[in-house]
C-alpha cells in the first residue's frame, strides 16, 4: 500500500486552493572586539580586528521558500473502489508530503507545522504514523488547529525531511450501533460541505543554542506515552518509606520501595520549558491508612513521602503524589466556585485550610467557608465526577476538601474511586462527630529533567531516557 506522494496540498473533493506562508525567522549577531592595556604611567592602545564566518540560512518547503504549491488531498489518496476518481469519501485514507528542506542552513532547525482544520469532516483524522497498516499518534486539534513540532538536528540538515501526514476517513465510525448510525448522519452533512480548504503553515526557527542537539523527550512525547523511567536506578537504589503513626494517625504502616514494580507513562508536558511529568500507570500495591484529625492534617505530607520514593532515579528530580489538580487538567475540569456559602457554628471541632485546629464554643464561633479554584489550585469544597484516565482505578489524592452544612462540617482527603474523582468514603472527621479512618493506595508523580533527551522508543513502545 502505497501511502506517500509530494508535491500537493490539504483538500477535499475537487479543488481547492489557499495561501501558505513559510516564516524563516532568525537573528545572527557578530560584535567586534578590541584589546586595552593600560600601565601605572605610561599607557599603549593595541587595535585590531575580529573575524568570524556567519552560519547560513535558507529553508524550503516542498521545494518553495515563501508558499509551496497546494496540497490536493485526494491525490495523496490510496487507490479505492466504489468512488468517483478525485473525490474524498468516507472510506478513503492518503498521506500529504511536507518536504522540509534545510540543506542551504548551518545551524539546526526547530520547525512547527499547523494545519486549519475549520473545514475538515469531522470523523476524518489525522495521524503522524503509519505501520503496519496501523495509525497512531492521532494528532489532535486545539481550538480548531492541528500542531505538529519536530526538529532537523545539525547532523541532519543536508537531506531534505520528508514529513508525512497520514489521513484517515474511516467508512465507518464507532463500535456499537447507535454511534455508527449517529457518525453516518455526521457523514452525511459534511458531504454536503462541497471543496473544503485546510490551510498549512510551516514555521521554522533557529534551534536555541542552549538546547541539546538531539531531540529532546519533551518535544517527541504525548500524554498517555510510556516512558522507561526505573525509580530503582541510580541514587533510587535502596529508597523506601515506612508510614509512621505520628503522620497517619495510625498504628498500621506500610512500606513503599523504589524497586516496587512500575510502569511510568507522561502525565504532562511542557515543550517552552522542557519539562516532562510521569505517573504510575497503576497505583501502589500497599495501602497508606489515615486516622482522624493526624491523618487529615498530615495527608499530603504522609501521600508526597510516598511519591518522593520513585523520584530519585536516574533521570528524575523529584516524586510526590498525584492531586485532584493534576487529574482535573488531565480530564479537562475546571469545578465549579462556590465563595458564597459558609457556615457558623457554635460547638464542634474543625481543621483551617492551614492545618491549625480550632474548637467552637458559644463565646467563640468558627466559620466555615469555601475558596475560589484556578488553575493551579481547586476549590477545598468536595465534588465528585467520572474520569477517563483512570477506569476502574481507586486511590488517594493528596487534595483535603470539606463538606460544610448546617448541622457540621465533614473533612475528607479526596479519591479516585472506581475510575471517578469522589470523597464518599474517606471522611477522617466530622466536626461533632468523632475521628474516622480508612486506607487507600497512592498514585506517584516524578518530574523528570528538563530538556532530557531521548534515544527514541523501544519494541514496546516505550521512550527510552538518554542519562548523562
Amino acid at each position: 500500500m502505497d501511502e506517500k506522494s509530494s508535491n500537493k496540498k490539504v483538500t477535499s473533493k475537487k479543488t481547492k486552493s489557499n495561501i501558505v506562508v513559510l516564516l524563516l525567522i532568525i537573528a545572527i549577531l557578530a560584535s567586534a572586539i578590541f584589546g586595552y592595556y593600560a600601565y601605572s604611567k605610561y599607557s599603549s592602545t593595541l587595535t585590531g580586528n575580529s573575524a568570524s564566518t556567519i552560519a547560513k540560512w535558507g529553508f524550503k518547503v516542498n521545494g518553495a521558500t515563501e508558499q509551496f504549491a497546494t496540497i490536493e488531498l485526494d491525490k495523496t489518496m490510496t487507490a479505492v473502489n466504489n468512488i468517483m476518481p478525485n473525490r474524498v469519501a468516507p472510506g478513503t485514507k492518503g498521506a500529504m508530503l511536507l518536504a522540509l528542506d534545510a540543506t542551504e542552513c548551518e545551524v539546526a532547525v526547530d520547525y512547527t507545522i499547523t494545519i486549519d482544520v475549520a473545514q475538515k469532516p469531522t470523523n476524518l483524522k489525522m495521524y503522524e504514523k503509519y505501520e503496519n497498516d496501523t495509525y497512531s499518534e492521532e494528532i489532535v486539534p486545539e481550538n480548531g488547529i492541528m500542531t505538529v513540532t519536530g526538529i532537523i538536528p545539525l547532523n541532519q540538515i543536508g537531506t531534505v525531511q520528508n514529513k508525512y501526514i497520514y489521513w484517515q476517513w474511516p467508512y465507518e465510525t464507532g463500535t456499537e450501533k447507535n454511534e455508527i448510525e449517529k457518525n453516518d448522519e455526521t457523514d452525511t452533512i459534511d458531504s454536503n460541505k462541497g471543496s473544503i480548504v485546510l490551510p498549512i503553515t510551516v514555521t521554522a526557527v533557529q534551534r536555541n543554542t542552549s538546547k541539546p542537539e538531539g531531540p529532546t523527550l519533551a518535544e517527541l512525547v504525548k500524554v498517555g506515552d510510556y516512558v522507561n523511567y526505573n525509580a530503582a536506578s541510580g541514587n533510587g537504589a535502596g529508597k523506601s518509606y515506612t508510614t509512621e503513626e505520628s503522620l497517619t494517625g495510625n498504628s498500621t504502616t506500610a512500606t513503599f520501595s523504589s524497586s516496587d514494580t512500575m510502569k511510568w507513562k507522561v502525565m504532562s508536558v511542557n515543550k517552552a520549558t522542557g519539562t516532562v511529568e510521569l505517573m504510575a500507570e497503576n497505583p501502589t500495591a500497599n495501602t497508606v491508612t489515615l486516622y482522624g484529625k493526624t491523618g487529615y492534617k498530615n495527608a499530603e505530607t504522609v501521600l508526597n513521602k510516598v511519591g518522593a520514593v520513585y523520584g530519585y532515579g536516574d533521570g528524575a528530580t523529584g516524586g510526590r503524589s498525584i492531586t485532584v489538580e493534576d487529574v482535573n487538567k488531565l480530564e479537562n475540569y475546571m469545578p465549579t466556585d462556590d465563595t458564597t456559602t459558609s457556615y457558623t457554628y457554635t460547638s464542634g471541632t474543625f481543621i483551617n485550610e492551614d492545618g491549625t485546629e480550632v474548637t467552637a464554643t458559644t463565646d467563640n464561633s468558627v466559620t466555615m467557608s469555601y475558596t475560589a479554584s484556578t488553575a493551579e489550585k481547586s476549590t477545598n469544597k468536595y465534588y465528585g465526577y467520572t474520569t477517563t484516565n483512570f477506569s476502574g482505578k481507586s486511590f488517594w489524592l493528596a487534595s483535603r476538601c470539606i463538606n460544610s452544612n448546617p448541622g457540621n462540617s465533614i473533612f475528607f482527603v479526596r479519591t479516585v474511586r472506581s475510575g471517578g474523582v469522589s470523597d464518599n468514603f474517606t471522611a477522617l472527621l466530622v466536626s461533632n462527630g468523632g475521628e474516622i479512618g480508612c486506607g487507600w493506595t497512592a498514585l506517584p508523580v516524578v518530574s523528570l529533567k528538563s530538556n532530557i533527551q531521548t534515544s527514541g522508543k523501544d519494541e514496546s513502545g516505550a521512550w527510552n531516557l538518554v542519562i548523562e
